[in-house]
Protein backbone atom coordinates (compact mmCIF):
# COMPACT_ATOMS: atom_id res chain seq x y z
CA UNK A 1 0.00 0.00 0.00
CA UNK A 2 2.74 2.40 1.20
CA UNK A 3 5.07 1.63 -1.64
CA UNK A 4 2.63 2.26 -4.32
CA UNK A 5 0.99 5.36 -2.88
CA UNK A 6 4.09 6.74 -2.52
CA UNK A 7 5.97 5.55 -5.50
CA UNK A 8 8.51 3.64 -3.38
CA UNK A 9 11.24 1.59 -4.63
CA UNK A 10 11.52 -0.17 -1.36
CA UNK A 11 9.09 -1.43 1.05
CA UNK A 12 9.70 0.93 3.72
CA UNK A 13 8.46 -0.95 7.02
CA UNK A 14 10.40 -4.17 8.17
CA UNK A 15 10.47 -6.20 11.10
CA UNK A 16 14.28 -4.91 11.33
CA UNK A 17 16.35 -2.43 10.31
CA UNK A 18 17.74 -2.20 7.27
CA UNK A 19 21.41 -0.92 7.23
CA UNK A 20 21.24 0.11 3.81
CA UNK A 21 18.60 3.11 5.28
CA UNK A 22 20.48 4.14 8.39
CA UNK A 23 20.75 7.59 9.72
CA UNK A 24 24.63 7.33 11.02
CA UNK A 25 24.60 9.74 13.81
CA UNK A 26 27.77 10.82 16.00
CA UNK A 27 27.63 7.63 17.95
CA UNK A 28 26.51 5.11 15.22
CA UNK A 29 29.71 6.59 13.39
CA UNK A 30 31.61 6.48 17.18
CA UNK A 31 30.78 2.67 17.81
CA UNK A 32 31.07 1.12 14.52
CA UNK A 33 34.46 2.75 14.21
CA UNK A 34 35.68 0.96 17.59
CA UNK A 35 34.25 -2.69 16.42
CA UNK A 36 35.93 -2.30 13.39
CA UNK A 37 39.46 -0.92 14.91
CA UNK A 38 39.15 -3.91 17.10
CA UNK A 39 38.48 -6.29 14.04
CA UNK A 40 41.40 -4.41 11.88
CA UNK A 41 43.93 -5.02 14.73
CA UNK A 42 42.85 -8.17 16.16
CA UNK A 43 41.86 -6.80 19.67
CA UNK A 44 40.52 -10.23 20.91
CA UNK A 45 36.75 -9.55 22.60
CA UNK A 46 35.21 -6.91 22.09
CA UNK A 47 31.45 -5.73 23.65
CA UNK A 48 28.83 -2.94 22.76
CA UNK A 49 26.70 -2.42 25.41
CA UNK A 50 23.40 -0.10 25.52
CA UNK A 51 19.95 0.02 26.35
CA UNK A 52 16.81 -1.89 24.69
CA UNK A 53 16.35 -0.04 20.93
CA UNK A 54 19.44 1.76 20.76
CA UNK A 55 20.26 0.28 17.69
CA UNK A 56 23.35 -2.30 18.60
CA UNK A 57 21.77 -5.01 16.19
CA UNK A 58 21.70 -2.45 13.40
CA UNK A 59 25.15 -1.28 13.99
CA UNK A 60 26.98 -5.21 14.16
CA UNK A 61 24.58 -5.86 11.02
CA UNK A 62 25.82 -3.07 9.39
CA UNK A 63 29.73 -3.66 10.21
CA UNK A 64 29.00 -7.41 8.72
CA UNK A 65 27.87 -5.71 5.65
CA UNK A 66 30.86 -4.04 5.51
CA UNK A 67 33.67 -6.01 5.86
CA UNK A 68 36.30 -7.26 3.37
CA UNK A 69 35.78 -10.16 1.30
CA UNK A 70 38.96 -11.36 3.88
CA UNK A 71 37.21 -11.55 6.60
CA UNK A 72 35.48 -14.65 6.85
CA UNK A 73 32.62 -13.71 9.58
CA UNK A 74 30.14 -15.96 11.66
CA UNK A 75 27.24 -14.07 12.98
CA UNK A 76 25.09 -15.73 15.88
CA UNK A 77 22.00 -14.27 17.03
CA UNK A 78 20.67 -16.94 19.32
CA UNK A 79 23.20 -17.17 22.07
CA UNK A 80 21.06 -19.47 24.01
CA UNK A 81 22.27 -22.78 22.75
CA UNK A 82 23.95 -26.07 23.87
CA UNK A 83 27.47 -26.57 23.63
CA UNK A 84 27.06 -29.22 20.50
CA UNK A 85 24.58 -26.52 19.28
CA UNK A 86 27.45 -23.54 19.56
CA UNK A 87 29.98 -25.78 17.77
CA UNK A 88 27.70 -26.47 14.85
CA UNK A 89 26.74 -23.04 14.67
CA UNK A 90 30.51 -22.08 14.36
CA UNK A 91 30.86 -24.96 11.88
CA UNK A 92 28.16 -23.70 9.45
CA UNK A 93 29.00 -20.52 9.72
CA UNK A 94 32.81 -20.89 8.94
CA UNK A 95 32.29 -23.37 6.58
CA UNK A 96 33.67 -26.16 8.12
CA UNK A 97 32.17 -29.76 8.30
CA UNK A 98 30.64 -30.58 11.65
CA UNK A 99 32.64 -33.22 13.37
CA UNK A 100 31.07 -36.28 15.49
CA UNK A 101 33.05 -35.07 18.67
CA UNK A 102 33.96 -31.98 20.24
CA UNK A 103 37.59 -33.03 20.45
CA UNK A 104 37.51 -33.27 16.20
CA UNK A 105 35.63 -29.78 16.51
CA UNK A 106 38.00 -28.18 18.21
CA UNK A 107 40.65 -29.49 16.48
CA UNK A 108 39.11 -28.24 12.71
CA UNK A 109 38.61 -24.85 14.50
CA UNK A 110 41.84 -24.53 15.86
CA UNK A 111 43.23 -25.29 12.16
CA UNK A 112 41.32 -22.91 10.28
CA UNK A 113 41.61 -20.02 12.35
CA UNK A 114 45.47 -20.62 12.67
CA UNK A 115 45.57 -21.12 9.57
CA UNK A 116 43.47 -18.30 8.53
CA UNK A 117 45.62 -16.00 10.81
CA UNK A 118 48.97 -17.22 9.11
CA UNK A 119 47.96 -16.32 6.36
CA UNK A 120 47.09 -12.64 7.19
CA UNK A 121 43.28 -13.29 7.70
CA UNK A 122 40.99 -11.98 9.81
CA UNK A 123 38.14 -13.87 11.09
CA UNK A 124 35.58 -12.98 13.46
CA UNK A 125 32.22 -14.13 15.73
CA UNK A 126 30.08 -11.75 16.52
CA UNK A 127 27.51 -12.72 18.66
CA UNK A 128 24.48 -10.46 18.81
CA UNK A 129 22.21 -10.98 22.30
CA UNK A 130 25.67 -11.62 24.24
CA UNK A 131 24.45 -11.09 27.41
CA UNK A 132 22.03 -14.19 27.02
CA UNK A 133 24.87 -16.60 27.05
CA UNK A 134 24.96 -19.15 29.70
CA UNK A 135 28.44 -19.64 31.63
CA UNK A 136 29.51 -22.74 30.12
CA UNK A 137 29.07 -20.77 26.36
CA UNK A 138 31.24 -18.19 27.57
CA UNK A 139 33.85 -19.81 28.63
CA UNK A 140 34.17 -21.86 25.22
CA UNK A 141 34.37 -18.30 23.36
CA UNK A 142 37.33 -17.37 26.06
CA UNK A 143 38.89 -20.71 25.33
CA UNK A 144 38.24 -20.25 21.37
CA UNK A 145 40.21 -16.60 21.53
CA UNK A 146 43.37 -18.39 22.58
CA UNK A 147 43.73 -19.49 18.61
Amino acid sequence: MYREFYRLNDIPFRLSPDPKYLFRTDSFLEVFANLQYGIENGKGIIVATGEVGTGKTTVLRSLLQSLDRSVLAAYLFNPLLTTGEFFEALATEFRLRPQASKTAMLHALGYALTTRYAQGFRTVLVIDEAHLLPPHLLEEIRLLSNF
